[in-house]
């Protein structure tokens, strides 16, 4: 068994528990990691262990959340021409 599958043993149940209550709003992201860091299943917070402990944690909370993609193709770039600017990229609103 890896790390990373002690890991998801312990995480798994606990954000199965909880997942309704985030998606409604009633648990914000710091909770569910206070509730998470409750069952860390190593001894110490240190080492190869500990940062796979934090990537499936950081894992576990965004997909639990379902992060929000921003869209990042919303600016003209390269001779597209945006509103209030002439062909050469310069504005005559002033």
């Amino acid at each position: 068994m890896t790390w990373k599958d002690k890991a998801l043993a312990a995480i798994n149940p606990v954000v199965a528990k909880h997942r309704e209550a985030c998606l409604n709003g009633q648990m914000t992201r710091i909770e569910l990691r206070r509730e998470l860091c409750k069952v860390y299943p190593f001894r110490q917070r240190t080492n190869h262990p500990y940062k796979v402990w934090c990537a499936m944690v950081k894992e576990a909370i965004e997909d639990t959340f379902e992060v929000e993609q921003v869209e990042i193709n919303t600016l003209p770039l390269f001779g597209e021409k945006a509103d209030g600017f002439d062909e050469e990229g310069y504005s005559h609103s002033l």
